[in-house]
């Protein structure tokens, strides 16, 4: 049976302090249990290892292509989501136990977590078309991006009349309270 994907052997790169190891591949989302809907393809893996004086320091990219919808104007979007990590691993049972590094076991390290974990933190990240993006109009769903719907003013909710007030103080021009100076 063949060795799991992304089970890295680091045994000779913990004998050499400060070589390091590229490793590239891409993976079903299945095979690291980050089954999701919105994942559209295989998810990319991209880093290095380097090893330390009883560490090993990874860092790279996970690369993660999604379907899904704006959550402002709920237009179409097909992304694919770039995800930045850096990770520490070690045989120390005091870092492990602590949460200062992730195992070395027999010589391996298992990234199937990372890449699970990055994986599902990204997909619940707020994805919108652009950063400016207006979304719907709150009276009759028109996407306000392709500019204004027509309809009256909204109607002003009583709830928010105190968050209201502090904005147009906000607003206001600052009077300086002391005439002399």
């Amino acid at each position: 049976m063949p060795a799991p994907r992304l089970l890295i052997n680091v045994a000779e790169l913990q004998r050499e302090p400060g070589g390091s190891k590229h490793v590239v591949d891409a993976v079903d989302a299945t095979d690291v249990d980050a089954a999701h809907p919105a994942i559209s393809g295989p998810v990319g893996v991209d880093v290095t290892i380097e090893s330390t004086v009883g560490d090993l320091l990874l860092h790279g990219t996970i690369d993660v292509p999604w379907l899904g919808v704006c959550r402002r104007c709920l237009e179409p979007l097909a992304r694919t989501l770039h995800v930045e990590v850096d990770e520490r691993y070690s045989e120390d049972p005091a870092h492990v136990e602590s949460g200062e590094a992730a195992p070395v076991v027999r010589g391996q390290i298992d990234l199937r977590d990372l890449v699970r974990d990055e994986v599902l933190l990204a997909l619940d990240a707020e994805q919108v078309c652009r950063p400016d993006c207006a979304g719907l109009c709150p009276t009759c769903g028109h996407n306000l991006n392709d500019g204004p719907c027509g309809c009256d003013a909204p109607a002003v909710d009583d709830r928010w009349s105190a968050l209201d007030a502090l904005r147009v103080a906000d607003e206001t021009p600052d009077q300086d309270p002391d005439p002399r100076s």
